[in-house]
């Protein structure tokens, strides 16, 4: 199973501290874990201030409100399964190559995912829920091909070691995003910096995810106790 991506059932397994210890030194761990909290960041933020947005901004009332928060999850999930399923696997087949394939849907997921910044500038509620969902679409698309990367890059018998302290971080992160997304706003009394901000997070998750990860194969093992 190596070849997949697996790890070896053979393989001998390091312990759990050892194993965590020599994930935390390795800079593919924190280029996957930042590059994944980004999008973590910005789920968070369209989650829990999306319908605040559109009242704030644009004096949208809870119902109303209710059916427009819809629209850019709705568009998600049809670009998850469209783009991140059909598209990417027909990818695959013409590259011959599933990390070149799964990385190309990646970083062009999260570029697309910027568009969620264009928010700050939108004069209407019609132009605010293109960009909304425009970005959420690229965040949904990023969550198949970014995930995947675990089984890719973990060390034998660290795979869930890996996918726990990435998504640890991801979602440490994430649980920020409101906190920081109610700070700006209060301060500046609009969400234009908030979503700003937002983008800001995703550029730097685009960073992660091509410079500070580099090359997709398989980190080394981490070094083993002799016993007795």
């Amino acid at each position: 199973m190596r070849d997949g991506g697996a790890d070896d059932e053979d393989a001998p397994t390091p312990s759990s501290l050892t194993g965590l210890g020599h994930l935390l030194r390795r800079r593919k761990t924190w280029g996957l874990a930042l590059g994944y909290a980004s999008y973590t960041y910005a789920y968070y933020v369209l989650l829990t201030w999306l319908p605040g947005y559109l009242e704030k901004q644009f004096g949208v009332k809870l119902l109303a409100g209710g059916f427009y928060t819809m629209i850019p999850w709705l568009v998600a999930v049809l670009a998850q399964f469209l783009v991140g399923g059909v598209v990417l696997d027909r990818l695959i087949a013409r590259t011959g190559d599933e990390t070149k394939a799964r990385r190309i849907v990646l970083v062009v997921s999260m570029l697309v995912s910027l568009s969620v910044a264009g928010a700050a500038y939108a004069g209407s509620v019609a132009v605010a829920l293109v960009f909304l969902s425009v970005g959420a679409a690229g965040l949904a698309v990023s969550v198949p091909a970014g995930s995947s990367i675990v089984a890719v890059i973990a060390p034998e018998g660290c795979s869930g070691t890996l996918g726990g302290l990435v998504n640890f971080v991801a979602n440490m992160i994430g649980i920020a995003a409101p906190i920081v997304t109610g700070a700006v706003v209060d301060v500046t009394g609009s969400f234009a910096g908030a979503f700003l901000v937002t983008g800001v997070v995703l550029l730097a998750g685009i960073f992660c995810y091509t410079v500070v990860l580099g090359k997709l194969d398989r980190m080394p093992a981490a070094p083993r106790k002799e016993t007795a």
